[in-house]
């Protein structure tokens, strides 16, 4: 609002010249206007700015390739007094820092964590020149989520799956179970009376669970945006794909700061693997060290990866 306060000054130094070059009672009271105006302006906007009530509802996760509403959700019962504010941007994975002062949403490009602070929230008089503070400073960082990339290469799960059993723990109930003779201390609820009754021995269905061994998802967060875009678009849909089996899993994932090591068992710790991933910093490096497992894909950057 400075250039409202500089067209006031140079509106009051022309009457004033006016003024003494005229003389006449019309420039004294045009001066007499312009310097009280700013003072009528206050006193017509002060219920205003009293009850005007600013509200920035800024989403916690979107989407790569949605727009991120800026503009704040303003309240007041009179006509809305004049508003400013100012975004400061950053982006952890370029270190890109930049200032936006307009209401045009935002678009997320690309995936990571834009981190928005609010600074200098303002309200105004309707003539803009006297203005106070319109809420508080916050800080608030909001996770680009990548879209699922199709992956067709993925390594055969048969011999994976084609594990072999073990009884299963504490027992319980599973889908797939061995029969042996019933042994004091089983549970009862297992015995197979069916089978009991024709073989006239107490037969005992025993819970099995499968033995298998690891399975690792391998990746460097590096490159491009676009290409990092890619990397964490498909291993959104490998890891979605395997937890849809009802696989657990491994990600060893190389970034700026070190290998992370994240265990993925069910959606909600793969979402919380995924966050930390688009707030983690880039590496240089494009080779993961070697890794040791029963079932191991490395994700690229590459949309056609072979």
């Amino acid at each position: 609002m400075h250039s409202r306060r500089i067209l006031y000054l140079i509106a009051l130094i022309g009457c004033v010249g006016f003024y003494i070059a005229y003389g006449q009672w019309l420039s004294w009271l045009l001066l007499m206007a312009l310097v009280f105006l700013p003072l009528f302006s206050l006193l017509l906007s002060l219920p205003a700015m009293l009850l005007l009530k600013a509200r920035f509802s800024l989403p916690g996760a979107v989407q790569i390739g949605e727009q991120i509403p800026l503009k704040p959700e303003l309240k007041c019962p009179l006509p809305c007094p004049l508003v400013s504010w100012q975004y400061r941007i950053s982006t952890p994975f370029t270190g890109e820092l930049r200032k936006r002062k307009d209401d045009t949403p935002l678009l997320a490009k690309h995936c990571g964590c834009i981190k928005l602070e609010l600074r200098k929230p303002r309200k105004y008089d309707y003539l803009g020149l006297f203005r106070w503070r319109l809420c508080r400073r916050f800080t608030q960082e909001i996770l680009v989520w990548p879209k699922p990339v199709p992956v067709e290469n993925l390594p055969s799960l048969k011999r994976y799956l084609a594990a072999r059993w073990k009884p299963k723990p504490g027992g319980g109930f599973a889908e797939n179970y061995e029969l042996r003779v019933y042994r004091p201390g089983d549970n009862l609820r297992q015995i197979h009376w069916k089978l009991a009754a024709k073989t006239g021995k107490l037969i005992t269905r025993e819970p099995s669970v499968p033995v298998r061994g690891k399975m690792v998802l391998t990746m460097c967060l590096s490159g491009q945006l676009d290409e990092i875009d890619t990397k964490l678009g498909k291993l959104l849909y490998v890891s979605q794909y395997l937890l849809k089996m009802e696989l657990s899993h491994e990600l060893h994932c190389l970034t700026g700061d070190g290998m992370k090591v994240y265990a993925i068992s069910d959606t909600q710790t793969m979402e919380e693997a995924m966050a930390e991933l688009l707030c983690a910093s880039l590496t240089v490096e494009r080779e993961m060290p070697k890794i040791r497992a029963s079932w191991l894909y490395h994700i690229g950057g590459e949309q056609d990866e072979v």
